[in-house]
């Protein structure tokens, strides 16, 4: 009983090995919408160490660690200080404490910026931004690599006068081209010029990369 299903195996694989077919490699990016963001926020105290005796910074700090948490707490943010606080404690001097503020949506960050600018004297920067990134995400950027992989596809076969069949294979590879290294192939390529003063050097914050392999029938 053996013998027959290895042979029948046997063929049925050779029969496929021998079926036609071409293959795309394509990528893609979509851009993702920020839904959270992070800021650091500590006083914008500023004093000369030499002139400014022990006892006068610290009370100058204090009285800017306590504008800080008026300010948040008058907000009503969410907020944690950070921890680095205690570590430079032990290795210097009295510093102003650092805090993460976690603002919830696009609307919230411009009030945030607005009434930080407003009360003066805060020092701020952003420190995180989180993404959307779902299933519907998903969808989208396979959708658009998808008709990427069709569109290529009917080129190819237009050129070799092939009909293009339905898809056989598809597969996710590794998308290699980052912001990095599509950056550094444009060095190479242009050599010195590319170092001028319009190059935009980004990074890939917030951008969802793929690749895909996509094999399809041919006649």
């Amino acid at each position: 009983m053996k013998k027959p299903f290895l042979l029948l195996l046997f063929i049925s694989t050779l029969g496929f090995s021998q079926e036609k077919f071409i293959e795309v490699l394509v990528k893609d990016t979509i851009v993702l919408k920020p839904i959270s963001f992070e800021y650091t926020i500590k006083s914008d105290i500023g004093f000369d160490f030499e002139e400014t005796n022990r006892k006068n910074r610290t009370d100058l700090i204090k009285e800017s660690d306590k504008k800080v948490l008026d300010f948040l707490n008058n907000g009503n943010y969410k907020f944690e200080e950070i921890q680095m606080n205690t570590l430079l404690a032990g290795l210097m001097a009295s510093q102003p404490k650092s805090y993460t503020v976690f603002i919830p949506d696009l609307n919230s960050k411009e009030r945030f910026i607005e009434s930080i600018e407003k009360t003066g004297g805060l020092e701020y920067f952003l420190t995180n931004t989180n993404y959307e990134q779902n299933e519907l995400t998903e969808e989208r950027i396979y959708l658009k690599l998808l008709e990427k992989a069709d569109q290529r596809a009917q080129l190819l076969g237009k050129v070799k006068n092939l009909k293009i069949g339905d898809i056989i294979e598809i597969s996710e590879t590794k998308a290699s081209e980052t912001v990095f290294s599509n950056f550094m192939g444009k060095l190479m390529e242009r050599g010195d010029s590319a170092l001028d003063v319009t190059t935009t050097f980004l990074n890939d914050n917030g951008v969802l990369r793929k690749s895909i392999s996509v094999k399809y029938k041919v006649e």
